[in-house]
């Protein structure tokens, strides 16, 4: 059963501008987390993504209201109990050198440590299954300074999982990284949250992977402050359409995820299924012409076969690739909207 692992009461977040002054970024901020819950925080650059994710750290003083960890206000821990309750991956790249896959991972182990930093057998165990739950077994002997951003976030992760918290706060963890490794972190971490029942808590960019990826989402607004929920009740709500109104994005409705928006100057009538008719639409809409299915005499239409594109506008002419009949819709007058 998922347990409530962080609870924020009326809490404000900011930072010191002068001695004795405090810029305030957000306010009476209400919100909860649960353990085995993918939690991701969505909003745009500047609104204190990342000043929240240093607050519930500890690592900045909060302005106000209550942080409540595993049942204890924030501030009745000691910093030793602290990095034994939560663990951070931040946004900057690794770039330590001379130093194994092996040895980094080890270092999550500091907390419990003696003085000199040396590692006993049951810590290079507890290593060893972070490597492994984080499948980077391949990569132990490696020197960190050898890797890709993908496989150096990878051994931050098993970094933070060797530190046994039982909260993992990561910032921007795709920041860095290609369209499959982006995907392929998402979805390490959502497999770490089944295995291990964790309470992770990222922020992110990536909008559509998170709300296809994500339990919970998190939307901070200077506006509105912090809106929670499933992306599904976000999205049945009108929250996830009125986010990014008026910044080139829309949601879309059918498909829960955001696309960009496109100012229509143009209509024509497509007629087909399948891929081909999808990948016209697609490439129609991008150039600014809508489509739509209704048959009418005085509309232009596309017929879409399984070998070539039929454009009914005058003479019928048939084009083998999109691209093509796009050049020739280029020299026809297609009806304004």
């Amino acid at each position: 059963m998922n347990k409530e692992t962080i609870r924020l009461e009326e809490l404000s977040i900011g930072y010191s501008i002068k001695k004795h002054h405090a810029k305030e970024v957000a306010s009476h901020i209400q919100a909860t987390i649960r353990s085995g819950e993918l939690t991701c925080l969505l909003g745009e650059n500047g609104v204190g993504k990342s000043t929240l994710l240093r607050t519930l750290s500890a690592f900045q003083p909060k302005l106000g209201g209550h942080i409540w960890l595993l049942g204890q206000e924030v501030e009745s821990y000691t910093d030793r109990q602290l990095s034994r309750i939560i663990s951070v991956v931040l946004t900057e790249r690794c770039e330590i050198r001379n130093m194994t896959v092996r040895d980094l991972v080890g270092m999550g182990r500091s907390p419990y440590t003696g003085f000199w930093g040396r590692l006993a057998a049951e810590d290079w165990e507890i290593v060893d299954q972070s490597i492994r739950l984080v499948g980077i077994e391949a990569l132990a002997m490696r020197m960190v300074h050898t890797l890709s951003d993908g496989e150096r976030q990878k051994v931050m992760i098993a970094k933070a999982l060797a530190q046994e918290t039982p909260i993992i706060f990561l910032d921007e963890p795709t920041a860095f990284l290609d369209y499959p490794s982006k995907v392929e972190i998402m979805q390490l971490l959502y497999r770490l949250i089944q295995t291990t029942e964790k309470t992770i808590f990222l922020s992110t960019h990536d909008l559509d992977l998170a709300l296809e990826i994500a339990d919970k989402i998190w939307l901070m607004d200077r506006k509105q402050g912090i809106i929670t929920g499933t992306p599904e009740d976000l999205a049945l709500s009108g929250r996830l359409k009125s986010f990014f109104s008026g910044r080139g994005v829309v949601f879309d409705e059918d498909s829960g995820l955001y696309r960009i928006q496109v100012q229509y100057k143009y209509q024509i009538g497509i007629r087909g299924e399948g891929a081909r008719c999808s990948m016209l639409k697609k490439a129609l809409q991008r150039c600014g012409i809508r489509v739509t299915d209704q048959a009418s005499a005085a509309l232009p239409f596309i017929e879409v076969t399984p070998d070539t594109f039929i454009l009914h506008a005058g003479e019928p002419s048939a084009y083998e690739t999109i691209e093509s009949l796009l050049q020739a819709l280029r020299q026809i007058s297609l009806p304004e909207i």
